[in-house]
């Protein structure tokens, strides 16, 4: 039986990708805004190329790749579902009442620092109940590009909102290698 499972792309510096295909080992962003502590994948080369040029614009480093792998969506929590979302929420305002929660003063913090908590929160008790590895969001980018070309100009349809995974665990990541901006082998 295959598991289900969906190709992702991720755009980092060099020694960092190249530790990451010998060692298995995530790269874990220390994000607070979007969806914590993870690494984080997009569902296409284009998202992949846009973070490449961000990470040059910004100078973070000059020597940067893009790899391609498959990651499984088993453990998948959804935050593109209503019913997930609401869930979540309700997750979040039982613990929130906690007293070491509150000493934390995140009631008002970013969502990636709020998951962080939920997810350590679980593992703390290791409950089977919360069992996720993966999160995957939509994440709204300022650029519209559909609304300035002529197929699209009378559409609903948007590419504003970009799928986001962020790993958790590296249990369900498989077959990384890295690609050229083509997005073939190098």
């Amino acid at each position: 039986m295959c598991k289900p499972n969906v190709d992702v792309y991720h755009t980092n510096d060099r020694l960092k990708i190249e530790k990451f295909l010998q060692t298995n080992e995530l790269i874990i962003s220390k994000d607070t805004n979007w969806l914590g502590s993870g690494m984080y994948f997009w569902d296409n080369l284009s998202n992949a190329k846009y973070w490449k040029d961000e990470k040059l614009r910004k100078n973070e480093t000059t020597d940067i790749k893009i790899i391609k792998g498959k990651i499984f969506l088993e453990k998948l929590l959804d935050l593109t579902d209503e019913e997930t979302v609401r869930y979540i929420d309700g997750i979040w305002s039982f613990i929130s009442k906690f007293s070491e929660i509150q000493k934390m003063k995140i009631e008002k913090a970013e969502l990636g620092r709020k998951l962080d908590v939920i997810f350590d929160f679980y593992k703390a008790l290791s409950s089977q109940e919360f069992n996720y590895n993966v999160i995957k969001c939509l994440g709204s980018y300022r650029k519209n590009l559909m609304e300035s070309l002529d197929l699209f100009s009378e559409s609903n349809l948007t590419i504003s909102n970009k799928i986001i995974y962020s790993v958790k665990e590296n249990t369900c990541i498989s077959k990384f290698e890295i690609i050229n901006e083509g997005g073939k082998s190098e």
